[in-house]
């Protein structure tokens, strides 16, 4: 199997602190040693924990273009997600402590790096990340923040039009851009960024707070928010397959975020769908051939692509678990896979 490029824009090491040597124009550099955190409280914990103890372990591969990956550390997204939260909070000012309420912010775009890092931001921030399809009518989108009272919303430009259409019912709605990867996605020399935002929280407390909401499908009215708290959260992903995966869901879907924080949790390398490449035959064959995977999640259209040709099957029975969900396998496709040695398992209802 082809391997992925490397990203190699950050050193690979721990936070420090500078002492003066000798000449005070001396300085040298000492890892600062965090207490190890066995079962993570939060989010950002739990990505912190991981940058700190797995530094140097490739997590999560994105393609820089087409179905070209690079992979990228947990060093790496923590100090990625750390450069989008002090550009956030100059949008969304931080949390000062736990007694205050959560900020809920709307985030709307395709499932990119730019994406989940600012995903990874919004939460070192002590916001609540709503999470809202690319699929809602503007109506479902100004229910879901009023109803969660978010008064910020994280945009894709290519959503700048339904976000001001909502902003109309709703004039103290303010609209942020998705912040690009020159934002966080750079070279930064020799100097290691302290990541912590979370000095001033009870995290005991925090782990109690929400941490995402996603929403309902809204088949039979207009979508309902569901909640979930850090430690909820944190339970949910601790249970996971361990296995390497290859991941084509939405993440504001629930199956296609608890994937990833389930990789993460688990250490286990996972690669995102290019969210800019329309879903086809083609594209999937040709990463399933390239890279080593254990685990597939998607949806049952991914599934029926590759299920219309002798190769898509046979790659799909090369892996240990394919897992759908989002909505319902045909019987007829479902039974095709199975019968030809596809260790299919649904995650439907999510």
């Amino acid at each position: 199997m082809a391997p992925s490029a490397t990203s190699s824009l950050l050193p690979l090491a721990l936070p420090t602190n500078k002492k003066e040597v000798g000449n005070p124009e001396t300085t040298i550099t000492t890892q600062e040693i965090l207490p190890a955190q066995t079962n993570p409280r939060t989010i950002d914990e739990l990505i912190r924990n991981r940058s700190e103890n797995a530094a140097e372990e490739y997590i999560l591969s994105y393609p820089e273009m087409g179905t070209e990956y690079v992979d990228y550390t947990f060093r790496q997204i923590d100090a990625f997600a750390c450069r989008a939260a002090h550009s956030y909070a100059s949008l969304i000012p931080q949390r000062t402590c736990s007694s205050e309420t959560e900020v809920v912010v709307g985030l709307l775009g395709p499932s990119n790096l730019e994406y989940f890092i600012s995903i990874l931001a919004l939460t070192k921030l002590g916001h609540t990340v709503l999470f809202l399809s690319t699929r809602l009518s503007i109506a479902a989108y100004s229910s879901l923040l009023e109803a969660t009272s978010a008064k910020h919303i994280v945009i894709h430009k290519s959503f700048r039009q339904a976000a001001e259409q909502v902003q109309q019912d709703q004039p103290t709605l303010q609209i942020h851009e998705i912040s690009d990867r020159k934002t966080f996605e750079f070279s930064n020399g020799d100097i290691i960024e302290n990541t912590r935002f979370d000095q001033n929280f009870d995290l005991e407390i925090e782990s109690g707070k929400v941490s995402w909401i996603i929403h309902s499908s809204g088949s039979t009215g207009l979508p309902k928010p569901i909640f979930q708290t850090h430690r909820a959260a944190l339970k949910n992903y601790s249970s996971n397959l361990n296995l390497k995966g290859f991941i084509t869901l939405p993440l504001y879907h629930a199956h296609g975020i608890s994937s990833v924080f389930r990789a993460i949790h688990s250490r286990k390398q996972i690669y995102m769908y290019n969210a800019d490449l329309p879903l086809t035959q083609q594209h999937l064959l040709k990463i399933l051939r390239r890279y080593d995977f254990q685990v597939f999640y998607g949806v049952p259209y991914a599934l029926k692509l590759l299920g219309e040709s002798e190769e898509g099957i046979a790659e799909l029975a090369k892996l240990d678990v394919v897992m759908f969900g989002g909505s319902a396998c045909t019987d007829s496709l479902g039974d095709r896979l199975v019968q030809n040695g596809v260790n299919l398992v649904s995650h439907y209802g999510t």
